[in-house]
């Protein structure tokens, strides 16, 4: 196997090289780099087995090395050179991938060993023989973080006791778990371990006789399960080995059929309305990328029609868990309710309103007046202009305007129609009239919008 070192040290970096007993585990050092920069460079040009890496290094550290080795190296094995005080950078590179790690200030020989023995069985060989990857045991371990990369949920400080374990290294915030010495019962030890946030550990059975390396995808795959049964209050899991497919390949056009339903203010006001919602979104199982990009795209809806914004800085808002996501979408509901007055009001008058704010937004195209909405929500003219008001944040004729030059912008934007066709399909006949309206909401003339977009 081909080592690589990385080291900012000139005197570290060479007394590491000359110091440990390369050939005794069978390998070589193909080259050094003094940063990450420098060794990215090298293994663009040569064949790298492992990498040992110092983390705090000029120009590119080890942790953003680390990072770029995954994605464009993903088969190199990698080891952390650190101080005793750095421990929290031995974490994030842990979590990065690490193999494991080796203490600058104890470059024994023992260390030394011990480090490279613990290496080489945990990326299968020892001594540079080969090992079987076929399974032994019934039960297997694994360790899976579901937070982001750059998220700032760090593993406390009891979690270190994992690596009491054996601790491979499978995929990006996957680890396997085991006892190499067949002296702890796993299964009471981890259930004793306070995880934090985001960490889970899955206790898979049924897999004496695989192939490891086989596992490898069902076990990565299984994350896109673990996101919706994810409860913090208990991180522990069991799940039979199956090759099951992905949950979620074939919801996206689902997903997108319930936007509608989403974009209406009933889920907010109902609550029978939020949970058959939720349901129908949990059962679709999309990813997390597809959920956190969904609710981007309709959290401007409710900006437009609410006028409250629900994410920073026109961020999307990551959602880790399924419990993240009915966490915030429990806060829209709360958020909205608390603007709008809506505990001032029955829940038949909000049900009337809605299903006007609907009539509006199905007949916009068609001439309406205040009194039209109102008979169609059974209401007097006054009592329904102050309850559509307070409820939506809008008049009648605001509400109506929104909507009209809303399909008015798209429709600027998705064709080349004439401007007189775009003002006729949305509710407005005379094309003169509706460019002075347009003007004055979007600050541009129709044309001059169409040419922007």
């Amino acid at each position: 196997m081909r080592v690589l070192v990385v080291e900012d040290d000139h005197l570290v970096r060479r007394g590491f090289i000359s110091l440990m007993p390369w050939q005794r585990y069978g390998l070589e050092v193909a080259g050094e780099a003094i940063n990450g920069e420098q060794a990215l460079e090298f293994l663009e040009h040569n064949d790298v087995d492992l990498l040992f890496t110092d983390l705090l290094m000029p120009v590119m550290g080890g942790l953003e090395l680390m990072r770029q080795v995954n994605v464009k190296f993903p088969h190199i094995g990698q080891v952390v050179l650190t101080f005793h005080e750095e421990f929290e950078y031995i974490q994030e590179a842990l979590r990065i991938g690490a193999l494991d790690y080796m203490i600058k200030a104890d470059f024994s020989l023992e260390q030394m060993d011990a480090v490279l023995e613990r290496i080489l069985a945990r990326i299968g060989r020892v001594n540079g023989t080969g090992a079987t990857n076929r399974l032994t045991h019934d039960h297997g371990y694994l360790l899976y973080y579901l937070g982001d990369e750059c998220n700032d949920a760090e593993p406390q400080e009891n979690q270190t006791s994992l690596f009491a374990l054996n601790v491979q290294w499978i995929d990006r915030n996957l680890w396997w778990l085991e006892d190499m010495n067949h002296q702890t019962d796993v299964k009471a030890y981890l259930l004793e371990i306070k995880l934090p946030r985001y960490w889970a550990i899955v206790e898979w059975t049924g897999i004496r006789g695989h192939d490891r390396n086989r596992l490898r995808t069902p076990m990565k795959q299984f994350t896109d399960s673990l996101y919706f049964i994810y409860d913090r209050d208990c991180p522990y899991y069991t799940q039979p080995y199956t090759a099951a497919a992905v949950p979620g390949e074939n919801s996206r056009h689902l997903l997108l059929a319930q936007n509608n339903e989403w974009a209406l203010l009933d889920w907010i006001t109902d609550d029978t309305v939020f949970e058959v919602l939720l349901q129908r979104l949990y059962d679709l199982r999309p990813d997390r990328s597809l959920l956190e990009s969904y609710f981007f795209a309709v959290s401007a809806k409710w900006q437009e029609r609410f006028g409250v914004s629900f994410v920073e800085n026109n961020e999307i808002v990551p959602f880790p868990v399924w419990q993240d996501l009915v966490e915030w979408l429990g806060h829209v509901r709360k958020k909205i309710k608390s603007v709008y007055k809506l505990t001032e009001y029955s829940d038949e008058i909000i049900r009337e309103i809605m299903k006007t704010v609907q009539f509006m937004e199905n007949e916009f195209q068609k001439e309406l007046s205040i009194m039209d909405a109102a008979k169609f929500a059974n209401m007097s003219r006054s009592y329904f202009s102050r309850c559509f008001h307070d409820i939506t944040g809008h008049t009648f004729n605001e509400y109506l305007r929104m909507v009209r030059i809303s399909h008015a912008k798209t429709l600027l934007k998705q064709s080349s129609k004439p401007i007189s066709w775009v003002a006729y399909q949305s509710g407005y006949p005379n094309e003169k009239y509706f460019c002075k309206v347009f003007r004055k909401v979007v600050g541009l003339q129709p044309r001059e919008y169409r040419a922007l977009s």
